[in-house]
């Protein structure tokens, strides 16, 4: 498998031409066999917080305050390098969980240096929170426009996913798009293929992305007559326009969770379309109860000892196919539709992620009767919906796509190289680390001057987080995850203890990239 990072140059300018390597990083050392902490089998690599890079192909152990074992010591221009036999964790800004074949690859060859600078490790890195996939910018005259998250929750190469989302920009009068994709959290993003996507349509109509990555091109979108939430409260209104005000579960309903019961659910009602098939069409994304289920539970929960169940239990087929059928049942987002035998699952949404309003749209069969009647079942507070509509025509269409042709870190020149790793999905990975904006520039799909046309971004890839210092010094001890409706009800325990709290600092921790 190759990789190839990318990095902002001017950090490299600034910080290498003045950087004299010191070979060892002074640590206070107690007897590893005498110091409670966790043996971490597997490879990893320790960033710190000067830009340097450590590896430790062997593993190490890792304690609240340090890391024991025979690693390399990396300087910036990775001109230098030394043997070291500890670190400090108050030295570290992350841990991150690498095979082998990725760690002496292009990825570790061109580890250089990852931050905008010296001030952003303290003011932001350090205290930083927030945790996405790769994000999607573009532009207006108003400024910065988020458009989408890649692949949310492929946590690992073998849940590596694909993702279709459908995105507000514009083109240019050749039929350019341009986007800026970034790393705005402290994790490593492994991007396998981006393309654009394009659907040309009448002008009263609609294109929306389903539940299998297919494109819809809808009619007239009627609202719902009723929507009423499993403690009977009426919820119509804030499903009637696309403004932001979404649905959310109530505290009420977050309390009364159990390990057999810990769904919410909305019921939809609307005028029974004239077809016999429609479209109910959906503007939605997670809370952050999901990256509390990631972050604390799965990992700040285990520590150091994250590092090898990613590794390891994350790289076993049955495991991780476990936990993703979980996730999915758990954490996704049931349709279904009342039939006169009752109701019947239609499909299953997975996750979205928490940061941009998805738009998807899916075929409804259209049962006998008055009205259709349409329930959205999920995990209670797992999410946010602002619309809910029914399209009372729907077909598929095949959109064209386009390459981006133009890839360069911001304010450089483009990199045919960087451009090659992402046109097709293949072992070639384009790999960004924190802070890293790269400009996107499509080839260009012509002009287009009657009807309309709706672009998506089509995203491949996995991401790996990193194991931050608090998490280290705080499982004591490491608790293992399971995923149980025992874990669950531990979820919102303590979302109910955090999530005001969590809300407020999340947005405002991104890593700045300019």
């Amino acid at each position: 498998m190759k990789h190839l990072d990318v990095f902002l140059w001017a950090m490299l300018a600034v910080l290498v031409s003045s950087c004299v390597f010191t070979s060892a990083v002074n640590v206070e050392l107690l007897d590893p066999s005498e110091t409670a902490g966790t043996t971490v089998e597997t490879p990893f690599k320790a960033y710190l917080t000067d830009g340097r890079i450590a590896v430790f192909e062997d593993g190490a152990r890792v304690t609240a305050d340090s890391v024991f074992g025979a690693g390399i010591l990396y300087s910036l221009d990775l001109a230098g390098s030394a043997a070291i036999d500890a670190l400090a964790v108050a030295d570290l800004v992350g841990l991150e969980s690498v095979s082998t074949q990725i760690l002496w690859g292009q990825s570790m060859l061109n580890s250089i240096a990852y931050f905008v600078g010296v001030p952003i490790v303290t003011s932001a890195v350090l205290l930083a929170i927030f945790g996405s996939c790769p994000t999607v910018y573009s532009f207006d005259v108003e400024g910065e426009v988020l458009e989408a998250e890649a692949f949310s929750y492929s946590i690992a190469p073998l849940l590596e996913g694909r993702d279709v989302d459908r995105i507000q920009v514009g083109a240019d009068a050749d039929g350019v798009v341009k986007l800026e994709l970034r790393n705005e959290a402290l994790e490593t993003h492994y991007i396998n293929h981006l393309s654009l996507l394009e659907v040309r349509h009448e002008a009263n109509q609609a294109a929306y992305p389903n539940e299998q990555d297919q494109i819809l091109v809808v009619g007239d979108v009627s609202e719902a007559t009723r929507a009423t939430d499993r403690d009977g409260s009426d919820r119509l209104e804030e499903l009637r326009v696309k403004d932001g005000v979404a649905f959310n579960s109530s505290e009420q309903r977050i309390r009364a969770v159990t390990a057999e019961d810990f769904r919410d659910f909305i019921e939809l009602a609307f005028p029974k379309p004239a077809s016999d098939s429609a479209a109910l069409v959906l503007r939605l994304r997670n809370s952050l109860l999901n990256t509390v289920l990631f972050y604390d539970l799965m990992l700040a929960a285990q520590g150091a000892e994250a590092l090898d169940w990613l590794a390891t239990d994350m790289a076993n087929i049955g495991r991780a196919a476990e936990l993703g059928l979980w996730f999915r049942e758990t954490m996704g987002l049931e349709v279904s539709v009342l039939e006169p035998q009752g109701w019947k699952r239609v499909t299953r949404l997975a996750d979205t992620g928490p940061l941009a309003w998805d738009e998807v749209a899916v075929q409804m069969p259209v049962p006998e009767g008055n009205e259709l009647r349409i329930r959205l079942s999920f995990l209670a507070d797992a999410w946010r919906i602002d619309f809910a509509g029914l399209a009372k025509e729907a077909e598929l269409t095949e959109p064209n796509s386009a390459s981006f042709i133009h890839v360069a870190p911001i304010n450089r020149a483009p990199d045919p190289e960087l451009a090659s790793r992402i046109a097709q999905s293949d072992e070639d990975y384009l790999v960004t680390h924190p802070s890293v904006a790269l400009s996107l520039e499509s080839a260009p799909l012509g002009a287009f001057a009657e009807g309309k046309r709706t672009f998506f971004l089509s995203s491949q890839g996995y991401y790996t987080e990193w194991i931050r210092p608090d998490w280290i010094r705080s499982a004591n001890p490491p608790k293992k995850f399971r995923p149980s409706g025992e874990t669950i009800v531990r979820l919102m325990e303590q979302w109910l203890e955090e999530k005001d709290a969590f809300q407020s600092k999340f947005f405002d921790t991104r890593i700045p990239v300019r």
